[in-house]
């Protein structure tokens, strides 16, 4: 749909898909979320398993030209890895990092429900979004804003770091991110009927 590749080159979100800070944000983009997809789940209900799976998935949906799109400018909805091994491997790796540690688990956790929902709502298409997708739970983003502390250890430090990458909403979505912007600057978008909103979708 040439909606979606509009919306793809689209960099500044509405005033109503921003929040002013974190928490007002995950506030905002969560509402969203809700009237989007039928079946959404806190973030705190899944687990970083469930969460890498759901992502294999999205990833394997995903139209490549969003990306090709992304990779033209400084985009942080750009792919972080070339193929899903890449990603594969990675997850293994702060898997293993995180390990049973409590904190570094949720921290993980927190970051995929972060990435999941960007790739569904900036890689998946808006038919897939509607059609098997709007049938599975979906994941919120959690409220919760991770750092590492002052003297954190190599190991906190590289899931921090993974984290950080991961929870790239505040970008555009936060007034703590980029600064805001008038969506007036933007080319008027046709509305789909069924349902409305979906055509811009940030």
């Amino acid at each position: 749909d040439s909606r979606d590749l509009q919306r793809a080159r689209t960099k500044r979100p509405r005033a109503s898909w921003k929040g002013d800070g974190h928490e007002d944000m995950v506030k905002v983009l969560n509402g969203h979320l809700t009237q989007m997809f039928p079946k959404v789940k806190p973030c705190s209900e899944w687990s970083v398993e469930q969460l890498q799976a759901l992502q294999a998935e999205f990833y394997t949906s995903r139209h490549a030209g969003f990306d090709a799109v992304y990779q033209t400018g400084a985009d942080r909805r750009v792919m972080q890895q070339g193929s899903m091994g890449d990603y594969e491997a990675r997850w293994a790796e702060l898997n293993k990092l995180a390990g049973n540690h409590t904190g570094r688990r949720e921290m993980l956790r927190d970051g995929h429900c972060h990435e999941a929902v960007m790739w569904l709502v900036h890689h998946v298409p808006a038919a897939d979004q509607q059609g098997w997708f709007s049938r599975m739970h979906v994941p919120m983003l959690s409220p919760k804003r991770h750092t590492c502390e002052e003297g954190a250890g190599e190991e906190d430090l590289k899931l921090c770091a993974a984290y950080d990458s991961q929870v790239t909403c505040a970008d555009c979505h936060s007034g703590a991110g980029i600064p805001f912007q008038d969506p007036t600057d933007d080319p008027p978008f046709p509305d789909d009927p069924t349902p409305p909103g979906w055509n811009r979708q940030r």
